[in-house]
């Protein structure tokens, strides 16, 4: 990961794992990384969405969600979704608005 120190995508793959195994400190260290690295990545601020969340931080979670609905503004339905595999922007902006309304919004 060294080479990748300033890549977003090995950071947030680590938050994937972390939080599969259980570490909440150091996946949200990771995600907020990679959103440092690069502001403009989608699923960090979605999967941070989801971290707060689950935390009840329920307006952290709003601002992340926010975040990837304004990042997917301007995206076509059908475009890709970087890093998602075969999600796309539509899919994402569903998903997102289901969340937000789980959490009062």
């Amino acid at each position: 990961m060294i080479g990748d120190a300033l890549n977003w995508r090995p950071h947030y793959l680590r938050a994937l794992i972390l939080d599969q195994m259980g570490d909440k400190e150091a996946c949200e260290t990771a995600l907020r990384r990679a959103i440092y690295l690069d502001r403009r990545a989608v699923l960090p601020h979605y999967h941070l969405g989801l971290f707060l969340q689950r935390a009840e931080e329920t307006e952290a979670a709003r601002r992340s969600f926010r975040n990837v609905l304004t990042l997917l503004e301007h995206q076509a339905d059908e475009t890709l979704v970087d890093e998602g595999e075969d999600l796309n922007a539509g899919q994402l902006r569903e998903t997102v608005g289901m969340h937000m309304k789980l959490i009062g919004m």
